[in-house]
């Protein structure tokens, strides 16, 4: 995330009301957009398309075609949005700021190529209208190109236009919604449609926000290539983290007794994937105080701690500078933990009572969302301590953790789920504690060793 630090430190330096909102937005824009505007269309989407009076198999058509753009886009870049996430730290420290902009379109062109092989080979046999596979098609190729975005957005000091290009696409995305309910039109090819215009939109506002910070190209459009080779584990444990988090859903359409099966293209579990849907959302503000927090204190107490290494200082500042460092660090972990498990458990009763009785979602929905939220919430805590483990290039340390997330989350999931409903979430929630401590402890004897780790690893430090 190199960028936003300086712009978060410049906007929370005013201490006013206003430039703390303003704060916390880019902070939640950058962080987590295109899953907040994905997941909020799904459920404006499907109040608008109620009140439009759609039925009830268009109006889950349309809900597993967004699902599914938004879950698998997300899978397919993980792994090289973090790889190109190193690309541009790297060039940005040595000043090759022409590189970065011919990077977005040589990854944006490679992992176009790859998901659309993947969507077509996905779409092929379907029984679907041309039409709907048309749209369902074009959603999921956009929602790539915003993800891999959103990795060049972060080095961008421009929140403003960044809000601006999501508020955008996101109110574009609902006319078409709002024209059914007054016009008869094909309800699942015009929603989808208005989707594709809104992400359509962001993208090329994102694009100009991208170009205006980052000028100049050069011929060198897949000079991240070596880092795939660099950096295997790095690659990896992203693609783990993102796999873990939809891993349990995948499982239950696959072996669960009651998926639906739509159209013979979409399988899903409803009430379990809706719930994991509310429980993502509940994480939301651990995210955006992760990045707020670490980019405005911990890094900036990392950086006198490293260049004290590598500029040769003497022992006692050294060692003044770790010990900050650790400060600080354990202080805004701990405050991150605390925060989001209040709001874990606030949102999880309030859902439970109130939230989710009103949106019409069904019993067993709302039975499921607690313990879904204690499962994003702990799996989004792991996910810190190893973006913590990674600012001192904890490569192997992370690679397991995430290997273990994954792992584990599947493999419990997979055997609680003949012992029925009761046991639904479970696994997740389960595994997800299990990597949590294993990410603990591993962050622990780094912490402890950190002087001889970094003493040992001179040349690498940035």
């Amino acid at each position: 995330m190199a960028g936003i630090g300086f712009e978060l430190k410049k906007i929370f330096r005013n201490q006013t009301v206003i430039s703390r909102v303003q704060g916390y937005s880019y902070a939640a824009m950058v962080s987590a957009g295109p899953m907040l505007i994905s997941i909020s269309m799904l459920f404006t989407q499907r109040r608008l398309l109620r009140l439009a009076d759609v039925s009830i198999h268009d109006r889950e058509l349309i809900s597993a075609t967004i699902m599914y753009a938004f879950i698998f886009a997300l899978i397919l870049v993980s792994g090289p949005s973090i790889i190109v996430t190193r690309f541009i730290a790297d060039q940005i420290y040595v000043g090759r700021r022409k590189g970065i902009l011919s990077s977005l379109l040589g990854m944006t062109a490679l992992t176009i190529v790859i998901g659309a092989v993947a969507g077509f080979f996905f779409l092929r046999g379907s029984p679907l209208p041309f039409s709907q596979k048309i749209t369902a098609y074009l959603l999921f190729i956009e929602l790539i190109i915003l993800y891999l975005q959103m990795v060049y957005v972060t080095a961008v000091k421009n929140y403003k236009a960044v809000s601006l290009a999501f508020a955008s696409g996101f109110g574009l995305s609902l006319l078409p919604v709002i024209l059914l309910l007054f016009v008869k039109l094909p309800p699942v090819e015009t929603t989808i449609a208005g989707i594709n215009l809104g992400f359509m939109v962001s993208i090329a506002l994102l694009l100009s926000v991208i170009k205006s910070h980052f000028h100049g190209l050069n011929e060198e459009v897949l000079a991240f290539g070596r880092y795939f080779y660099r950096l295997p584990r790095l690659f990896c444990a992203n693609l783990f983290y993102n796999l873990a988090l939809f891993a349990h859903n995948i499982i239950f359409w696959l072996f669960s007794n009651n998926p639906v099966r739509l159209e013979n293209t979409y399988t899903f579990l409803q009430p379990y994937d809706m719930a994991s849907f509310f429980a993502i959302l509940t994480v939301l503000p651990a995210m955006v105080l992760f990045v707020i927090k670490i980019e405005t204190a911990f890094y900036e107490k990392y950086i006198i701690y490293t260049k004290a290494i590598s500029e040769g200082s003497t022992f006692q500042r050294i060692r003044q500078a770790r010990d900050e460092m650790l400060q600080v660090l354990t202080r805004d972990l701990t405050s991150i933990f605390e925060v989001q498990f209040i709001v874990s458990v606030i949102i999880a009763t309030l859902g439970t009572k109130i939230l989710l009785p009103l949106l019409g979602m069904d019993s067993q929905t709302i039975e499921l969302f607690p313990i879904l939220c204690l499962g994003f919430y702990l799996s989004l805590m792991t996910f810190i301590i190893v973006t913590i483990l990674l600012y001192f290039d904890a490569q192997k340390e992370s690679f397991r953790i995430m290997g273990l997330l994954l792992t584990a989350t599947s493999t419990l999931t997979f055997l609680l789920l003949p012992l029925g409903e009761n046991f639904y979430g479970l696994g997740f929630a389960v595994g997800t504690f299990a990597a949590l401590l294993y990410a603990i402890r591993s962050l622990s004897v780094l912490m402890n060793q950190i002087d001889f780790h970094l003493f040992s690893r001179r040349e690498d430090v940035r």
